[in-house]
């Protein structure tokens, strides 16, 4: 009788999946037709016991060790991972991260914890001291009988925890998802290294000459002088520092500036620290009084502390000509979180789009970009079912513009609406709004409005915030499960069922894309989906996409807005 495999791989370098080349994977784990664990070291081996298997089981499996299998050892990504069961995603549906205000969560899914909070044992042994022991994890022997000992310890766990977790519709919906984001982390998204270098060492140059220009003119201390050796040897040194407004000279520096132009309240962070932030600074260097050199001073800093990293986080996370990135639906609300490198703070509006046009198409490729339209707030739409809320998506309707009309009486009020309207949708209230500096009057109307013309929407937003006050679960409408802290269930409940119905709507979206076009697949971020497509079938791929895209949930129209063909994704971030 064939029997589903669960199994687990030792690795020589954790963090390095895409970047450590031949021999990443030294010992494979697996357990045996009677549920004993065994050993290879061979993974074309491992691979071959679970192809022959009914189902296959493991630990975080779709998000590394399926994926380690499939890039350096050619496994068929799309086979095994059609029969996977991961124990993570399963123990992440039945306990959801619980929401915080930084958009993370302090729970934990690593196999210990995820054993722990079932009442199970755990891993056994430290690795850490065998890699101390050996000089690193990959020099550890493959047969020390303490390694063998510790990956037997974590098959074991993960066959107890596979037989203690629920298996419900929606998490193998999100299983099919993840084969899906795996796909894209393995075909990478291709790299211009030739821009890339050029933009970390423009980066480098703006930096430099804005702290140079700080020092200069303000004062600010770019590095100190340490005293090192002793006795006749004893020698003093000039020790730059790394980010110099981060040092405790550099705060002292800052302090004294407030104090020269008279900043009663300088913006400071949660922490109550000083804050250095381009976001934090820029109402103090927008206001009409600011003096005209402590404006410069703030440009300045901006220019330090906005000179992106991004560019050098990609040069780290580079295999070859492209980064793969690792894609997982891990947030609170179930939206992807992408990382190695993390391609979510990117930037597409305003000049940031810039920052994407790194990124490129394969050869005789371009890249296609579809963002779902409105997305937010039609999950809202469906949600609390409101027929006057969701008569403004009918038809092709710009619910921005109808809301401007509704509200103020006027479409050119769009773009007042829109930001304030997201807001309103995430929960933020009437003194939130007017202290992040939108106009009060406006506020105070758009509210009114609100409660006004969509009561039904008014009255389901109080109730999925009692039901978060009590603790209950919140469902999102495609049977994901969300947990909000209750002491701050006012803002959290209302902003985890827009996000989460929107994530499981740009999930839906994905889904229903013809399986062909997953080795196009490069990039999901939020509610975009990019792709890189044969030039000569651009136009027919793109219709095909916009009609897989276009459908409708709870009685709301889905719609899609797919970009032209363009040369990178800077280019095609802008031009839907």
């Amino acid at each position: 009788m064939i029997r589903p495999v669960g199994f687990d791989l030792e690795t020589a370098k954790a963090g390095s999946l895409f970047l450590y080349g031949p021999g990443f994977i030294k010992l494979c784990g697996f357990t045996d037709a009677g549920g004993k664990p065994g050993f290879l070291t061979d993974p074309a081996d491992l691979i071959s016991l679970l192809n022959e298997a009914p189902w296959i089981y493991g630990h975080n499996i779709m998000g590394f060790d399926l994926l380690a299998l499939a890039f350096y050892h050619g496994a068929d990504w799309e086979r095994l991972a059609a029969k996977a069961l991961d124990t993570m995603i399963l123990d992440r549906l039945d306990y959801p991260p619980q929401a915080r205000d930084t958009g993370g969560s302090v729970d934990r899914y690593d196999l210990d914890h995820v054993c722990e909070r079932r009442g199970l044992p755990g891993k056994v042994g430290d690795l850490r001291e065998l890699a101390n022991e050996f000089g690193g994890y990959a020099y550890i022997p493959a047969d020390d009988f303490r390694y063998r000992a510790y990956l037997a310890g974590d098959i074991q766990a993960i066959r107890n925890l596979a037989s203690k977790l629920p298996r419900t519709p929606y998490a193998r919906r999100e299983h099919k998802m993840q084969s899906i984001m795996g796909r894209m982390t393995l075909n990478g998204f291709r790299v211009n290294l030739d821009l890339l270098h050029q933009r970390i060492a423009e980066g480098k140059t703006a930096k430099r000459g804005a702290l140079e220009m700080l020092r200069d003119d303000y004062d600010l201390p770019l590095g100190r002088f340490e005293w090192s050796g002793r006795g006749k040897d004893k020698i003093e040194t000039w020790e730059e520092f790394g980010n110099p407004l981060t040092t405790l000279e550099g705060r002292r520096w800052l302090i004294e500036v407030y104090r020269v132009f008279d900043v009663r309240n300088p913006p400071v962070t949660d922490k109550g620290r000083l804050a250095i932030s381009a976001d934090a600074l820029a109402p103090l260097a927008d206001s009409p009084t600011v003096h005209p050199d402590l404006a410069r001073i703030i440009d300045l800093m901006q220019t330090v502390t906005t000179t992106r990293t991004v560019y050098q986080t990609v040069a780290d996370h580079l295999a070859g000509d492209r980064v793969h990135p690792l894609i997982n639906m891990g947030q609170a609300s179930g939206r992807s979180s992408v990382t190695s490198p993390g391609l979510t703070v990117f930037g597409k509006h305003g000049g940031r789009w810039r920052e994407r046009s790194v990124f490129i198409p394969e050869e005789g490729h371009a890249l296609l970009a579809c963002d779902m339209s409105q997305v937010d707030m039609r999950g809202i739409a469906g949600l609390c079912q409101d027929p006057s809320y969701m008569a403004l998506f009918e038809d092709g309707r710009d619910a921005h513009t109808e809301m401007a009309i509704q509200i103020f009486g006027d479409p050119a009020r769009r773009q007042d609406v829109k930001p304030i309207g997201h807001g309103w949708n995430y929960g933020l209230g009437i003194n939130h709004m007017i202290d992040d500096g939108f106009d009060p009057v406006m506020v105070r109307t758009f509210f009114k409005k609100m409660q006004d013309q969509y009561p039904v929407l008014c009255e389901w937003r109080e109730g999925i915030r009692e039901q978060g006050r009590t603790g209950k679960m919140l469902d999102n409408g495609w049977g994901r499960r969300m947990r909000c802290d209750p002491s701050r269930a006012f803002t959290q409940a209302p902003a985890l069922m827009g996000q989460g119905a929107a994530a499981d709507i740009v999930k839906e979206a994905i889904l229903r894309l013809p399986r062909e076009f997953n080795p196009m697949l490069r990039m999901f971020v939020h509610d975009e989906i990019v792709m890189s497509v044969p030039i000569p079938d651009f136009e027919e791929i793109r219709q095909e996409v916009i009609k897989a895209m276009t459908f409708e949930w709870r009685g709301v129209p889905i719609e899609c807005e797919a970009s032209k063909p363009g040369s990178d994704w800077g280019i095609v971030s802008g031009s839907h």
